[in-house]
């Protein structure tokens, strides 16, 4: 008699109660407009994940309108053991027709994420892509826009406010709405580009010309946190969110401030996490962002006796008692002899391990199940000692596949490539056809080994459904002639997949790490190659530039810098270099890629000037201001000598002689060059392009810093109006350009007439970025600052200590 793979009832009333609480926790965040962090902390297999599937099915069978978007479960009745492990998201589902979310659930399993931290985010972003349409219909539904209009005039407007921003509204007459739109849908936009972004279909690019400090000083450029943050935070006022990271303790540091930044946002978003007592605590960035939640943190572990409002008093994450583990026993054998069921429940009074091993054990000719007593004698309670034994049952070819496929895990064959997890399904499909019996891939789906050891991430890639499943497999003995054999294949499978230039970037980015994995098989050109697969995906995101240094260190001596494409990562690590703060050793390396262009091209070719200008940026950085003026005022005489004054890259090397200008203590030059710049622009351009609002901007800030303040004011003024109706009023550079503002007016006018604008700055700010935003403090400073000038001691002094506690609780 084989083991019944239904999903055993829910049971423990402690348990039951806990998911009664979420409930309630749930409702009172979004009647109190504010996050709440819940935090089960008990050990591996306590049954934490089944408490998150059974709150998702409670809300979706008690919180969702008809018809209902929602399934009404995560997992199937039908599901192994091994597979419901760590799943916190329901599968995909056919969408019913004109059904609309009534929250957003979103899972983040920390122990199936792969890759680098930021790739870790935009896959877990990935899990939105399907839902993202029906999430703005909910919006705009509850937004009350198409309660306004009939539905053709909705549709209408929808598109005008894409088009337009906030003006669009202006006549709707609903100021809330219209403040909540921000010129924009909430993070829509932004969303889906992070969601094509994480499917990968472009290759990564950082244009030379374009990194410049000039376009820096006022266009935002959000990370991939921030998008999050701003999506999340604008949905839940009328899509309730609600977030569910599996594996707390294993969470990395990117998405760590994302539970950070989110906990500290007005906002109703449900966070609900699950971790291993002992383990949250000794992590001290998990400690750190814990204490941020402040009041709003819950924490339930197994010794927690009486939980806090709105928990149910009997709500407990205590041991499930002997009848609730008898009843999980019945749920997969109707019927079990004594001895093993008092054997089986007096050892394993946790119910993931009871589970699976009621799923390893069972001859299928048996009517009862009866464990032979010296396996009873030898049952271990840990789970890792249960997949042991379910791995030691299965056929001798199941074990090689599975054992064969970790040859296809950059994670297993080298540490040094980071902490990605996955194979290319694939890739090791083919590779496995190389050995040539007729003994198939039990990886591909075909199999029940498919379903109890192997996940399916997408049409690519798969993963183990444990760690422990996946060192099991790893540790175990395969013939070395196969297994020579499949590494072989895998190497030329991974070759000539990031050869071919349409492959998609996150697969090639994954055969690219197999190979540098692999790295002493490869030769100096082979290296160059995969690493170049995997920085076509690195490069474009925010936040690895630490990633990027370490490749750059491996690769850099490999460089062929007579080939174009070598140039190119050249620059690119140089440019990371920059990035991270380190000038000089930027400087070095373009010094070293100036010295072959310039026998390869002539001395006013754009790559030549491009580099020079990159150099004389670097050197600005590494405090010679005077020497990037030199450097630019030569590479603009080059320039001039063959391109027009409006030409891009003349108006980008001015932009950047103005910042030099400034920084070399010429603020009287720095402002003449900006105000000649402004004025080509404004008849090359247009009066609302980004360039010529970047240079109103900084030549705003020049005056300002000029003690010019009331020259500043009126182009502070411009630039904000001009962002806002790009970007619309709540975008952060818009908040960036009325901090402008607040100071030129304070400089022009006097602190008191600054007060007012630095109070509303303020509100918005803590509404669009949140309490701790390093830009909120900035403001909270110039209010208590300008207060303070205003002859409003007292007040001011309350400000500043205010201030001070924030900053100490936050650690700054």
């Amino acid at each position: 008699m084989t083991s019944d793979p239904r999903e055993a009832e829910f049971v423990g009333e402690g348990r039951r109660a806990i998911v009664a609480g979420l409930l309630d926790v749930f409702d009172r965040a979004q009647a109190d407009r504010r996050p709440v962090w819940v935090s089960l902390e008990a050990p591996t297999g306590w049954g934490k994940t089944r408490i998150v599937r059974e709150f998702y099915s409670a809300l979706a069978q008690s919180r969702q309108t008809e018809p209902a978007y929602w399934p009404s479960a995560i997992v199937t009745d039908r599901a192994k053991v091994s597979e419901r492990r760590k799943t916190i998201n329901p599968p995909d589902f056919e969408h019913v027709p004109m059904s609309r979310p009534d929250y957003l659930w979103w899972g983040i399993a920390c122990g199936r994420r792969n890759g680098t931290a930021t790739e870790s985010l935009l896959q877990d972003v990935g899990v939105l892509r399907k839902h993202i349409d029906h999430l703005e219909s909910a919006w705009w539904y509850r937004a009350g826009f198409v309660e306004k209009f009939a539905y053709p005039a909705f549709l209408a407007l929808r598109a005008k406010v894409l088009e337009e921003g906030t003006a669009a509204v202006v006549d709707f007459g609903v100021t809330k709405t219209a403040e909540m739109v921000g010129g924009a849908l909430p993070g829509f936009s932004a969303m889906s580009w992070l969601i094509r972004k994480g499917v990968g279909e472009t290759r990564a690019a950082r244009a030379r010309s374009k990194n410049l400090r000039s376009a820096e000083g006022i266009v935002y450029r959000p990370s991939e946190v921030d998008e999050v943050v701003s999506f999340l935070t604008k949905i839940a006022p009328q899509v309730p969110v609600v977030l569910v990271v599996e594996d707390v303790h294993d969470a990395d540091g990117l998405l760590l401030e994302l539970l950070k930044r989110v906990i500290r946002r007005d906002a109703p978003v449900m966070i609900l996490t699950t971790g291993w007592p002992g383990f949250v605590d000794a992590d001290p960035g998990l400690v750190r962002v814990m204490r941020s939640a402040g009041e709003r943190l819950i924490r339930i572990d197994e010794e927690s006796t009486t939980l806090p409002p709105p928990f149910p008093l009997d709500a407990s994450l205590h041991a499930l008692d002997t009848a609730d583990l008898e009843s999980i026993v019945h749920a997969h054998h109707a019927q079990v002899g004594a001895a093993t069921r008092d054997a089986l429940v007096s050892t394993y009074r946790n119910p993931f391990a009871l589970e699976l091993v009621l799923e390893t054990y069972g001859d299928p000719d048996d009517d009862v199940l009866e464990i032979d007593p010296r396996d009873l004698e030898r049952l271990s309670g840990k789970v890792e000692d249960l997949y042991k034994t379910a791995w030691e049952r299965l056929s001798d070819p199941g074990r090689e596949a599975l054992t064969l496929a970790t040859l296809a895990i950059p994670a297993i064959v080298s540490v040094d490539v980071g902490g990605d997890r996955s194979w290319d399904r694939e890739m090791l499909a083919t590779a496995l056809a190389q050995l040539g019996d007729d003994r198939g891939d039990p990886t591909t789906g075909r199999t029940v080994i498919e379903r109890a050891w192997v996940r399916t991430i997408d049409e690519f890639f798969c993963q183990f459904h444990d760690v422990a499943q996946m060192k099991l497999a790893a540790n175990d003995f395969a013939k070395a002639p196969r297994r020579l054999r499949v590494r072989r294949a895998l190497i030329e499978q991974a070759k000539d997949l990031i050869a071919d230039r349409d492959t998609p970037s996150h697969r090639a980015a994954q055969a690219g790490r197999l190979l540098l994995a692999y790295r002493a098989d490869l030769d100096d050109r082979e290296f160059v190659d995969a690493s170049r697969a995997l920085l076509g995906v690195l490069s474009d995101l925010h936040q690895e530039n630490r990633a990027i240094e370490r490749l750059g260190d491996d690769v850099l001596p490999r460089l062929d810098l007579r080939d174009q494409r070598d140039r190119e990562l050249q620059w690119t690590f140089a440019q990371t270099q920059r990035e991270l703060g380190n000038p000089r050793r930027a400087i070095e390396l373009l010094d070293e890629l100036l010295s072959v262009e310039q026998h390869v091209f002539e001395p006013d070719a754009s790559e030549v000037l491009g580099t020079r200008r990159s150099i004389a940026s670097a050197m600005a950085l590494d405090g010679r201001p005077q020497a990037a003026v030199e450097m630019l005022e030569s590479v603009l005489a080059q320039q001039l000598i063959t391109r027009a004054e409006s030409d891009a890259d003349v108006l980008d090397t001015w932009g950047e002689l103005a910042l030099a200008l400034s920084d070399s203590d010429r603020p009287s030059d720095a402002i003449r060059l900006s105000e000649d710049i402004l004025v080509i622009q404004a008849k090359s351009l247009g009066s609302d392009s980004a360039d010529l609002i970047n240079t109103r901007a900084r030549l705003a800030s020049a005056l300002a810093d000029s003690g010019r303040g009331a020259e500043a004011l009126p182009l502070w003024e411009q630039v904000t109006s001009a962002l806002a109706a790009r970007s619309g009023r709540d975008s952060p550079d818009t908040l960036a350009a009325r901090s402008g503002v607040a100071r030129a007016t304070e400089d022009a006018l006097g602190a008191q007439e600054a007060i007012g604008l630095y109070t509303a700055l303020l509100a918005d700010e803590r509404r669009v970025l949140g309490r701790d935003d390093p830009r909120v403090l900035v403001t909270r400073e110039n209010l208590a600052r300008s207060t303070d000038d205003a002859g409003d001691h007292a007040k001011a002094a309350a400000l500043f200590q205010d201030l001070a506690d924030d900053k100490a609780r936050i650690q700054i």
